[in-house]
């Protein structure tokens, strides 16, 4: 009985802690779930000759143009209306995909900035404008991560954080508010056509270290009770 005490004990502590942890885990945009009406029209070099929907997996582009291009997603006027992030949150990170790449070296030095359009201000990189990366490049900045998923299809993941202005906002009375967001590629080495695919857009914060105690502790625990058994 007292075994089973035990386990129970240190269960509740990794529950905690996990309860804990995901309580500072916040929203997540997944664009597949986004109207494709909502869908600026794509400028730059991307327009005309780029084509934009909803996918499955996210909002595709297929641009046939090697120019750097970019679209705007209103999110104010779409049903989802606008969102209101959480008090805690000061991380921002955007996924996207792509696809039909022809080697490593295509994705070696990619611009992937991003825009918000808040409350706060608004027109705010959460990422400076000329930050490059690419898969296996050194050079790649912090909170940067590639994954390659096949021959041809790379994943990036970029985190930065929210401005001082956005983050005061959200711990205010009335909070931040995100009306829509731009999202932009340079392709730099990355030879036409190429499809880019942009998944998600995640909003965080950074989680309380008593919240990662909790979660090793209880990890601690079940390792020695399994020894012990």
């Amino acid at each position: 009985m007292k075994q089973y005490t035990k386990k129970f004990a240190v269960a509740a502590t990794m529950a905690i802690g996990l309860a804990a942890f995901n309580a500072a885990q916040a929203q997540t945009i997944n664009f597949s779930d986004l109207d494709a009406s909502y869908i600026g029209a794509p400028y730059s070099g991307w327009f005309p000759s780029a084509t934009t929907g909803i996918t499955p997996t996210g909002i595709q582009v297929t641009a046939n143009s090697t120019s750097y291009g970019g679209l705007y997603y209103d999110l104010s006027d779409s049903p989802y209306g606008a969102l209101n992030l959480n008090a805690n949150d000061t991380l921002v990170t955007l996924t996207l995909t792509f696809s039909g790449v022809a080697s490593a070296d295509s994705v070696a030095w990619v611009g992937t900035p991003f825009q918000l359009n808040d409350n706060a201000g608004g027109g705010t990189f959460p990422l400076s404008a000329n930050d490059y990366s690419g898969y296996n490049n050194p050079g790649s900045p912090a909170g940067f991560t590639w994954v390659q998923n096949s021959e041809s299809s790379y994943t990036l993941t970029e985190t930065g954080n929210l401005t001082a202005d956005e983050i005061t906002a959200a711990q205010s009375e009335g909070g931040l508010w995100l009306y829509g967001f731009n999202l932009n590629i340079d392709p730099a080495a990355l030879p036409a056509p190429y499809t880019v695919t942009f998944n998600s857009l995640t909003f965080s914060a950074v989680p309380e270290p008593v919240s990662m105690a909790l979660v090793g502790l209880g990890a601690a625990g079940l390792l020695i009770a399994r020894r012990r058994k």
